[in-house]
């Protein structure tokens, strides 16, 4: 979600115009026996994570948000990006799909063409 809203800020007394940029993202902990939680940060390790102890994973849907001023520069992490980029293809995916239960529950045929044809190969 994008929206633009005024604000007063403490610092300037005045009416400001902000940007903000919300986005819905997922954090993952590792739950220890005793329930204390520790932050697992992608990109995981090929073998997995090992816990002494074992533990639990948790999976927690957050919102995200970034605030700008009117003039000042967007600046976002590579990891804010990769964020975005996921729920953009979801929401996509999602789309395409009622979509196509929509057109089917109208009669109308769906060709749907393999996505790679002939496998790609640099020898030629």
């Amino acid at each position: 979600m994008v929206g633009v809203y005024k604000a007063i800020l403490p610092d300037e007394g005045s009416y400001t115009e902000i940007l903000r940029v919300v986005w819905w993202a997922t954090d993952f902990f590792g739950v220890t026996p005793d329930e204390k939680e520790i932050p697992l940060k992608p990109p995981f390790p090929e073998g997995g994570i090992y816990f002494k102890n074992g533990a639990k994973v948790k999976i927690s849907s957050v919102d995200r948000e970034r605030e700008f001023r009117l003039g000042e520069v967007l600046e976002l992490t590579a990891k804010d990006l990769a964020e975005i980029c996921l729920l953009v293809q979801l929401a996509a995916h999602e789309i395409m799909e009622t979509t196509k239960q929509y057109m089917k529950s109208q009669g109308i045929q769906i060709y749907e063409k393999n996505k790679l044809e002939k496998p790609y190969s640099s020898n030629g």
